[in-house]
């Protein structure tokens, strides 16, 4: 898979093979032992989780209340930085890497592990507990339907998880 070219891996997907995105579907098909699965997690990351699914995903991922609530607070600081990202007027190459590293930032602040912020807006994003790297996620999907992603995963958890409080904004 990773030594097709781009319109070879891209043929019969509706993705075009902008360059933006280029190693974002390099790095799923080195990952990916066959087309099938490829396109599998090509759809994932360019559609992100269906509303129908983020209820299970979320019971998958994290099946404890305290675990559902680290979640909630995480995606509220992904949230709070994803506005700021859509606000600005362009769109810095590597905002995501930037991103990343600012909620790893935030997260040491308000006393959490990175990865306890980083994987709820990895499944938040694509469904998927592991794959490409968020700057790589970030940069193929842009800050406004990562936001509209996150909002969906937060709204799950205050409608599904009875009530439990992940903030507005």
């Amino acid at each position: 898979m990773a030594t097709l070219d781009l319109d070879e891996l891209l043929a019969g997907t509706v993705v075009g093979s902008a360059a933006a995105i280029e190693p974002l579907i390099r790095e799923l098909a080195a990952d990916s032992a066959t087309r099938i699965s490829f396109r599998g997690d090509l759809r994932l990351v360019v559609d992100g989780p269906g509303p129908g699914d983020v209820p299970h995903l979320l019971d998958v991922a994290f099946p404890e209340p305290p675990q559902v609530e680290d979640a909630a607070r995480a995606l509220k600081l992904a949230a709070g930085l994803l506005r700021e990202q859509g606000a600005s007027d362009q769109v810095a190459l590597g905002w995501g890497a930037e991103l990343a590293r600012d909620l790893r930032a935030q997260a040491s602040e308000v006393g959490m592990r990175p990865r306890a912020v980083l994987q709820p807006l990895r499944l938040a994003l694509t469904g998927m507990t592991s794959g490409p790297g968020l700057d790589l996620l970030l940069a193929a999907i842009g800050p406004e339907e990562a936001l509209r992603r996150v909002h969906q995963m937060r709204f799950a958890i205050e409608r599904d998880r009875g009530g439990i409080e992940a903030g507005r904004g």
